[in-house]
Protein backbone atom coordinates (compact mmCIF):
# COMPACT_ATOMS: atom_id res chain seq x y z
CA UNK A 1 0.00 0.00 0.00
CA UNK A 2 3.26 2.33 0.46
CA UNK A 3 3.01 2.99 -3.18
CA UNK A 4 -0.77 4.21 -3.19
CA UNK A 5 0.60 6.79 -1.07
CA UNK A 6 3.30 8.05 -2.18
CA UNK A 7 1.56 8.00 -6.03
CA UNK A 8 -1.95 9.43 -4.78
CA UNK A 9 -3.15 12.91 -2.75
CA UNK A 10 -4.15 11.94 0.43
CA UNK A 11 -7.67 12.69 -0.12
CA UNK A 12 -7.70 9.71 -2.18
CA UNK A 13 -5.17 7.26 -0.59
CA UNK A 14 -9.02 5.85 1.74
CA UNK A 15 -11.01 5.13 -1.08
CA UNK A 16 -7.78 3.94 -3.31
CA UNK A 17 -6.88 1.47 -0.75
CA UNK A 18 -10.57 -0.12 -0.11
CA UNK A 19 -10.89 -0.44 -3.40
CA UNK A 20 -7.36 -2.21 -3.86
CA UNK A 21 -8.27 -4.26 -0.81
CA UNK A 22 -11.66 -5.24 -1.91
CA UNK A 23 -10.06 -6.08 -5.37
CA UNK A 24 -7.81 -8.44 -3.38
CA UNK A 25 -10.15 -9.96 -0.98
CA UNK A 26 -12.43 -11.31 -4.09
CA UNK A 27 -9.78 -13.53 -4.92
CA UNK A 28 -10.10 -15.61 -1.83
CA UNK A 29 -12.84 -16.69 -3.49
CA UNK A 30 -11.13 -18.76 -5.33
CA UNK A 31 -9.51 -20.96 -2.96
CA UNK A 32 -11.73 -23.62 -3.10
CA UNK A 33 -11.07 -25.83 -5.63
CA UNK A 34 -14.95 -26.03 -6.48
CA UNK A 35 -14.96 -22.34 -7.03
CA UNK A 36 -12.26 -22.20 -9.24
CA UNK A 37 -13.50 -24.91 -11.61
CA UNK A 38 -16.97 -23.20 -11.75
CA UNK A 39 -15.04 -19.75 -12.74
CA UNK A 40 -13.03 -21.73 -15.28
CA UNK A 41 -16.24 -23.07 -16.58
CA UNK A 42 -18.06 -19.89 -17.01
CA UNK A 43 -15.24 -17.70 -18.49
CA UNK A 44 -14.66 -20.40 -20.87
CA UNK A 45 -18.41 -20.39 -21.41
CA UNK A 46 -18.26 -16.42 -22.10
CA UNK A 47 -15.54 -16.76 -24.38
CA UNK A 48 -17.29 -19.26 -26.38
CA UNK A 49 -20.16 -16.66 -26.46
CA UNK A 50 -18.08 -13.62 -27.42
CA UNK A 51 -16.75 -16.05 -30.61
CA UNK A 52 -20.53 -17.20 -31.39
CA UNK A 53 -21.61 -13.40 -31.45
CA UNK A 54 -19.03 -12.62 -33.69
CA UNK A 55 -19.66 -15.56 -35.83
CA UNK A 56 -22.65 -16.17 -36.39
CA UNK A 57 -23.63 -12.85 -37.96
CA UNK A 58 -21.03 -14.16 -40.95
CA UNK A 59 -23.82 -16.03 -42.17
CA UNK A 60 -26.25 -12.80 -42.24
CA UNK A 61 -23.54 -11.48 -44.40
CA UNK A 62 -22.89 -14.11 -46.50
CA UNK A 63 -18.99 -13.59 -45.66
CA UNK A 64 -18.84 -17.85 -44.87
CA UNK A 65 -20.01 -19.19 -47.97
CA UNK A 66 -18.73 -16.41 -50.38
CA UNK A 67 -15.30 -15.50 -48.44
CA UNK A 68 -14.99 -18.78 -46.59
CA UNK A 69 -14.70 -17.10 -43.96
CA UNK A 70 -14.57 -19.63 -40.25
CA UNK A 71 -14.64 -20.19 -36.77
CA UNK A 72 -10.85 -19.49 -36.35
CA UNK A 73 -11.60 -16.07 -38.04
CA UNK A 74 -14.12 -15.58 -35.59
CA UNK A 75 -11.40 -16.30 -32.68
CA UNK A 76 -9.20 -13.53 -34.30
CA UNK A 77 -11.36 -11.29 -34.57
CA UNK A 78 -12.70 -11.88 -30.95
CA UNK A 79 -9.00 -11.37 -30.16
CA UNK A 80 -8.81 -7.80 -32.01
CA UNK A 81 -12.11 -6.78 -30.28
CA UNK A 82 -10.17 -7.26 -27.17
CA UNK A 83 -8.04 -4.86 -27.93
CA UNK A 84 -10.76 -2.83 -29.31
CA UNK A 85 -12.65 -2.51 -25.74
CA UNK A 86 -9.26 -2.13 -23.96
CA UNK A 87 -8.25 1.30 -25.80
CA UNK A 88 -10.27 4.16 -23.50
CA UNK A 89 -13.53 5.61 -25.79
CA UNK A 90 -16.69 5.92 -24.70
CA UNK A 91 -18.37 2.46 -24.73
CA UNK A 92 -16.04 1.70 -27.49
CA UNK A 93 -18.00 4.37 -29.92
CA UNK A 94 -15.80 4.41 -33.09
CA UNK A 95 -13.02 2.60 -31.75
CA UNK A 96 -14.61 -1.11 -32.21
CA UNK A 97 -15.94 0.01 -35.25
CA UNK A 98 -12.62 0.79 -36.65
CA UNK A 99 -10.50 -2.47 -35.37
CA UNK A 100 -13.75 -5.18 -36.37
CA UNK A 101 -13.61 -3.78 -40.03
CA UNK A 102 -9.76 -2.90 -40.38
CA UNK A 103 -9.23 -6.98 -39.14
CA UNK A 104 -12.14 -8.23 -41.93
CA UNK A 105 -10.61 -5.64 -44.70
CA UNK A 106 -7.17 -6.72 -44.08
CA UNK A 107 -7.13 -10.56 -42.96
CA UNK A 108 -10.30 -12.03 -44.68
CA UNK A 109 -10.61 -9.54 -47.79
CA UNK A 110 -14.20 -8.41 -47.09
CA UNK A 111 -15.42 -4.96 -48.96
CA UNK A 112 -14.60 -1.77 -46.44
CA UNK A 113 -18.86 -0.79 -46.85
CA UNK A 114 -19.31 -4.75 -45.54
CA UNK A 115 -17.11 -4.50 -42.86
CA UNK A 116 -18.45 -1.30 -41.47
CA UNK A 117 -21.98 -2.57 -41.92
CA UNK A 118 -21.10 -5.78 -39.71
CA UNK A 119 -18.85 -3.96 -37.37
CA UNK A 120 -21.81 -1.42 -36.69
CA UNK A 121 -24.13 -4.24 -36.36
CA UNK A 122 -22.21 -6.41 -33.98
CA UNK A 123 -21.63 -3.38 -32.01
CA UNK A 124 -25.56 -2.65 -31.89
CA UNK A 125 -26.66 -6.10 -31.27
CA UNK A 126 -24.16 -6.62 -28.47
CA UNK A 127 -25.70 -3.31 -26.89
CA UNK A 128 -29.09 -4.36 -26.61
CA UNK A 129 -28.00 -7.69 -25.77
CA UNK A 130 -26.53 -6.63 -22.79
CA UNK A 131 -29.15 -3.85 -21.64
CA UNK A 132 -31.78 -6.43 -21.73
CA UNK A 133 -29.92 -9.09 -19.72
CA UNK A 134 -29.29 -6.49 -17.32
CA UNK A 135 -33.03 -5.40 -17.26
CA UNK A 136 -33.44 -8.37 -16.53
CA UNK A 137 -31.23 -8.99 -13.45
CA UNK A 138 -31.92 -5.54 -12.20
CA UNK A 139 -35.85 -6.78 -12.00
CA UNK A 140 -34.87 -10.62 -10.48
CA UNK A 141 -32.97 -8.55 -7.67
CA UNK A 142 -35.28 -5.89 -7.11
CA UNK A 143 -38.04 -8.30 -6.43
CA UNK A 144 -35.71 -10.72 -4.24
CA UNK A 145 -34.47 -8.18 -1.77
CA UNK A 146 -37.95 -6.77 -2.08
CA UNK A 147 -37.66 -2.86 -3.57
CA UNK A 148 -40.21 -1.54 -5.65
CA UNK A 149 -37.32 1.00 -6.84
CA UNK A 150 -33.87 1.42 -8.28
CA UNK A 151 -32.86 3.75 -5.62
CA UNK A 152 -33.87 0.79 -2.99
CA UNK A 153 -30.65 -1.13 -4.85
CA UNK A 154 -28.29 1.39 -3.79
CA UNK A 155 -28.91 1.31 -0.15
CA UNK A 156 -26.46 -0.01 1.91
CA UNK A 157 -28.50 -1.31 5.24
CA UNK A 158 -30.89 -4.10 5.08
CA UNK A 159 -34.23 -3.50 5.00
CA UNK A 160 -36.74 -5.75 6.81
CA UNK A 161 -38.17 -7.01 3.59
CA UNK A 162 -34.25 -8.37 2.29
CA UNK A 163 -33.14 -9.83 5.38
CA UNK A 164 -33.90 -13.05 3.31
CA UNK A 165 -34.04 -13.77 0.14
CA UNK A 166 -37.24 -14.64 -1.80
CA UNK A 167 -36.73 -18.28 -3.65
Amino acid sequence: MRMVETALPKRLIGKAESVIMSFLVSFRLLKSGKRLGITCIYSVLIWIVYILTLYIPFFAFGFGARLHLTLYDAVLLTLVTSIAWSVPSPGGAGVYHLFVSQALMIISGVPKDEALTYATLTHLFGYVAITIVGAIFTLIFMRRLGTRSLGGLLRTEPTANASEPKT
